[in-house]
Order: C-alpha cells, then sequence, then structure tokens
C-alpha cells in the first residue's frame, strides 16, 4: 500500500532538519577552530609582549639619551608612552589575556661602591697649631748644672720642630725675666715679631737663645708673669697656648715666699686663660713639688731631668703632643639608584612574560629562565692592556614617584621626566710602591741615628727595624710583579708589607712601654709608618677597584650579563653574588666617571 506523503504544515521537519544542519556547521566549525583559533591568538600575545618589549626598551632609551639632558637645576620635559598590558581575545569564544603593570619607587636597587683615602696627599700627620713661650732659667747654677748648655740646643731643636703659623718668644730669666733681645738692651721679640712668627722662617729666635747667659739668682715667678702676659697680649686665640718653664733651682729672688706666690698667682692667670704649663725640673735641686702644683693647675706635666742630657727627650716629648695621631681616613662612598616598573603579560598561548626595567636596565623573565636585554652604561678604558688600569665609567638609574598597580588588557600611558642628573668624577690614587719602600727604608736610617744619640737601645730598635726589613722586602716584590702586569700577586705582597709595618708599630709601643726608646720617638716612629702604611691601604683601595652592586628580581641573570659586558670591555674585574645582589668590582680604577638620572614615573590613565 503506497502511503502518500502530506503537507507539513507546522513547519517542524524544517526545523529539525535546520538545527541539524547548524549542529553539524558547528561541529565543523569547532574542528576548525581548535587549529585556527590558538594559532591566532598565540601570534596576537606575540605581538603584544613584543610591543611592550619595544616600550620598555623606549624607555630605557630616553632614559639613557635624550631624556635627562636638562641643564642645572631643570626639570625635563616629560615624555608619554603607551604601554600595551594583555591581548583581546580573537574569537568570540575567547576572552582577553590581562597584564598588571606595576611601579615600586622602593624595590630594586643599584649603587657604586668606592673605597678610598680623601686629599691624601694634601695631608699627613695631623698637628695642632701652637703659640709657645720657652721660659728658660739663665742662673748661676747652670754653670755646673748644664755646662754644655743642652738646655739651649734642646730649646732650638724643639723650635726646629715648629710650623707656619706657629709663633715663639724666649724668655731669659734669673733674679729678674724679660723676653729675648730686652734681656741684652735691645727691644722685646714677641710672638708675632718676624722670624718669631715663622715668616720667613724661625732663625733668629733660634738666635736668641744664644743671648741666654748663666749668673744671677732664681725667680721663676717672674718668669712665669712675664709669659702669661706675653700670650695674654700677643698669642693666637686659634692657637694652642703653651708655657715650656725650665729651671735647676727653687726661687730665690727676691724671696723664695714671695716668687712662690708669684709663680702661684701667674698659674692661676694661665689656667683662667686657658694656657697650659709645662714645667721641667733640672737636677734634684729643683722646686719638685711647686712645679709640679703650678703644672697640674694648668692642665700640664711636669717634668724631672736628672742631667742635662734629658732635657732634649723632654722637649721631645712636649712637642709630640701638639702633632696629632696620624688616621689614615680611609673612606667608603657609595651612590645609589633605584625603583622598579614591572610589567606581567599573563598570557595563555604564547609563553607568558615578566619585563622589569631595574637599576637602568630591562630584565625579561619566561617559564625557561630570564636575562638582562639592556642594561646601564659600563664602558672600560685601559691604559696598559687588558689587566692594566684605567677609566670606567658607569650610569646610575633612580626611578622615583607615586607607586602604582594596574590590571588589564588595553594599553596604559605612562609619563616620565628627567628631575636632573648628577655627573661625578673621581680620581683615584695610586701611591707609588718604590716611594713607599724608599721612606721605609730612610725610616731605619732614622732610628739608627737616634739610636745612635742615646734615645732607643739596641733591643728596642731591633723590635721595629726587622718587621721593617721584611715589609721592605715585600714592597720590592710587590714593585716586581706590577711592573709585570701581574696586579693580583702585587696585592698579595703589598698585604704582607702592611701586615710587617703593623708588626713594626707595634714594636716602637712595646719598646716605649719597656723602656727600650724613648716615648717621643717611639710616637714619631709610630706616625711615620702609619703614613706608610695608609699609602698601602690607598694602594690596596685602588686594586680593589670600584664595585657596581645590582639587587635586583633576577640576580642570576644580572650576573650573566654584568660578567659578559666587563669581559667584553676587556675591564679587570671580579664578580660574586650574594642572595638577591650581585657585585662587579672592577679593579684598578685611574678614575671613575658616574652619572646618576633621576626619572620620575607616573601613570596617566588607559
Amino acid at each position: 500500500m503506497v502511503r502518500r506523503l502530506r503537507r507539513d504544515r507546522s513547519g517542524v521537519a524544517s526545523a529539525v532538519a535546520a538545527m541539524l544542519a547548524l549542529l553539524v556547521m558547528v561541529i565543523f566549525l569547532g574542528v576548525a577552530l581548535v587549529d585556527v583559533v590558538p594559532k591566532q591568538q598565540y601570534d596576537a600575545e606575540f605581538v603584544t609582549t613584543e610591543s611592550a618589549l619595544s616600550t620598555f626598551s623606549t624607555v630605557h632609551g630616553l632614559v639613557q639619551g635624550p631624556l635627562t639632558t636638562p641643564g642645572p637645576g631643570q626639570r625635563g620635559s616629560p615624555v608619554t608612552i603607551g604601554i600595551p598590558l594583555g591581548t583581546e581575545g580573537v574569537s568570540p569564544f575567547q576572552g582577553p589575556t590581562v597584564g598588571i603593570l606595576t611601579f615600586d619607587p622602593s624595590a630594586g636597587s643599584s649603587q657604586v661602591v668606592l673605597q678610598f683615602v680623601p686629599h691624601f696627599n694634601q695631608g699627613r700627620v695631623t698637628r695642632i697649631d701652637q703659640d709657645v713661650v720657652l721660659a728658660i732659667d739663665s742662673s748661676g747654677s747652670m754653670v755646673w748644672n748644664d755646662p754644655g748648655r743642652l738646655r739651649i740646643s734642646g730649646a732650638k731643636e724643639y723650635i726646629g720642630r715648629l710650623a707656619c703659623p706657629d709663633h715663639v718668644a724666649i724668655v731669659d730669666f734669673d733674679s729678674v725675666a724679660h723676653l729675648t733681645r730686652e734681656n741684652v738692651g735691645g727691644a722685646p721679640h714677641h710672638l708675632v715679631s718676624p722670624s718669631h712668627n715663622c715668616y720667613p722662617d724661625f732663625s733668629e729666635a733660634k738666635t736668641d737663645l744664644d743671648t741666654i747667659d748663666s749668673r744671677g739668682s732664681t725667680n721663676f715667678g717672674a718668669a712665669l708673669q712675664v709669659a702669661v702676659n706675653e700670650l695674654a697680649g700677643y698669642g693666637d686665640p686659634r692657637h694652642a697656648r703653651i708655657i715650656i718653664l725650665l729651671t735647676d733651682g727653687q726661687n730665690t729672688f727676691p724671696s723664695k715666699a714671695v716668687a712662690d706666690a708669684q709663680a702661684r698667682q701667674a698659674a692661676r692667670q694661665a689656667r683662667d686663660r686657658g694656657f697650659i704649663v709645662f714645667t721641667i725640673g733640672l737636677s734634684s735641686d729643683a722646686d719638685a713639688a711647686l712645679l709640679t702644683e703650678i703644672a697640674d693647675t694648668t692642665g700640664g706635666t711636669f717634668y724631672f731631668a736628672s742631667d742635662p742630657t734629658a732635657i732634649r727627650w723632654i722637649y721631645f716629648e712636649i712637642s709630640r703632643r701638639f702633632q696629632g695621631a696620624f688616621a689614615c681616613g680611609d673612606l667608603s662612598t657609595s651612590e645609589g639608584g633605584g625603583g622598579r616598573l614591572t610589567l606581567d603579560l599573563r598570557n595563555r598561548q604564547y609563553p607568558p612574560q615578566v619585563l622589569t626595567y631595574e637599576a637602568g636596565g630591562i630584565v625579561r623573565r619566561q617559564s625557561d629562565g630570564a636575562r638582562v636585554t639592556d642594561g646601564p652604561s659600563l664602558e672600560w678604558q685601559g691604559s696598559r692592556g687588558r689587566n692594566g688600569p684605567g677609566q670606567l665609567r658607569l650610569d646610575l638609574v633612580t626611578l622615583m614617584g607615586p607607586a602604582f598597580s594596574v590590571e588589564g588588557s588595553g594599553v596604559e600611558l605612562l609619563t616620565i621626566r628627567a628631575e636632573g642628573v648628577d655627573r661625578q668624577v673621581v680620581r683615584v690614587t695610586q701611591e707609588n710602591l718604590t716611594s713607599v719602600r724608599a721612606s721605609l727604608l730612610n725610616e731605619s736610617a732614622t732610628l739608627d741615628a737616634w739610636t745612635a744619640q742615646g734615645a732607643s737601645t739596641p733591643l728596642g730598635t731591633a723590635r721595629v727595624q726587622q718587621p721593617l726589613g721584611l715589609a721592605v722586602g715585600a714592597l720590592r716584590d710587590a714593585q716586581r710583579r706590577q711592573d709585570a702586569g701581574n696586579y693580583t700577586g702585587a696585592k698579595f705582597a703589598v698585604d704582607s708589607a702592611s701586615a710587617e709595618i703593623s708588626a713594626a708599630i707595634a714594636g716602637a709601643q712595646q719598646s716605649a712601654a719597656d723602656g727600650d726608646m724613648q716615648r717621643w720617638l717611639a710616637d714619631s716612629v709610630t706616625d711615620d709608618l702609619l703614613v706608610e702604611g695608609c699609602r698601602l691601604t690607598q694602594w690596596a683601595n685602588w686594586y680593589e677597584g670600584v664595585t657596581l652592586e645590582v639587587t635586583g628580581s633576577d640576580p642570576e641573570a644580572w650576573e650573566a650579563w654584568l660578567t659578559r659586558t666587563a669581559s667584553d670591555a676587556g675591564a679587570p674585574y671580579a664578580i660574586a653574588r650574594h642572595g638577591d645582589t650581585v657585585a662587579l668590582s672592577v679593579r684598578a680604577v685611574d678614575m671613575l666617571f658616574l652619572e646618576r638620572r633621576i626619572v620620575s614615573v607616573a601613570h596617566s590613565g588607559g
């Protein structure tokens, strides 16, 4: 039986057919999209990533170049650039990939560290300017207590150790007291008189000492009063004002009671004016009790000289008080930069990326590692071959501004502006090792001369000279290695020489403590050797060079970049990493050109 077809007036069959056809089309379209959409998304995210990297490179280029060229005290013009944060979906079935742009002005840093002895060649041992009055006994008892006039030669040596702007005056006293030249009927020579005020020198002051005779009684009360009046009337308040009173007896004129009272009164006046009185008692006849009282009243010291030969050493001891202890002045200085701009691209198909601008360089990080694509300017110009010394140029970048964080898939605007540029040139002194060696040999010869004069025993001298000899030998070796270009070996020898100098200083101080060397001589040797030790410290600082420290988000990447850059530049270098900080030390830098760029960063909207 043949069934007749009927017209489908409700359209059900047509609808079902259409739905089936659409389903088939969707299935085929989905199959097609499985291959097409991911590739398109990959390509789109690749373009976004490269565009973002290009933008970071633009920031780097602007900071290193035209952006940071305002004049002193001027700000640069603002520059606004767009940074893509993410990628829009390539189909209706794909949402956008997002990114996060953050700025942290406190994170990430770089700094240049330099250690050196500032202005080393401008000074040696510090000293105290002084106005001194030498009050010297010329009573008749000096005929037998100081027949060789060693008090005169000792005073001349004291004057010989003075230097501008020191001043000196001399009081000759017996029964009465007068300034020199007045003591022989001439005009008094004051602290400010020519050749007593160091201009042109102190030669006439030394000649004045020859006018001191040996006759008359003793009145050191009058001498002390004349000395106090001289400092009060002619002394420079900016200087240490001191009196050195030397006598071999007790007051006898006009009477002991009167002269003693005058001495005590003058001592109180000296104390009230800030003058210091040192007293020297020659022989057992000297009034040690009163001389000690005078010195104690003014903050000075009483010295007992058992015989005239001790006067010389006492004068040297007093002079040492106005030659301050030597300090090397080793200085560690640093200049820093900071701030970190980060873009986290959270791609789905193309590998996710994190781009960071920090320490004047760009770090690119993805799943397979990180690398620095651009770094701060670092240039080296060697003067004596690859391993020799040279000049280093470095840039530091500081990013400043309010912190921010924005998330999205569009383009965000970033405004950067140069706030200033600080340019510095630092010359680093390379001390001459041969010169240091010559100074040590001269110190040894000087010590021999003083030993011959009785200022040190052979044992005391040996404690100093034995390590000095080893230091001299080490410096000879250091110079030979330096001449051969072996600076590392030279540094080892310099360190050995420094250690021996320290041993020589310890030997001098031990000899003084044991009585085998005059204290003033031990201190003089100590200061001289400290100077030479400081010169070796400066040489070592020069060798250690300049250190660039980078504390970054990817220290391994920075270590690789710094190593490659220093090596390619031909600089003698060493590199180390501690935690997140990488330190590149460029050795033997004669001159550092450092440019610190300060740039403000602001989010301008999207």
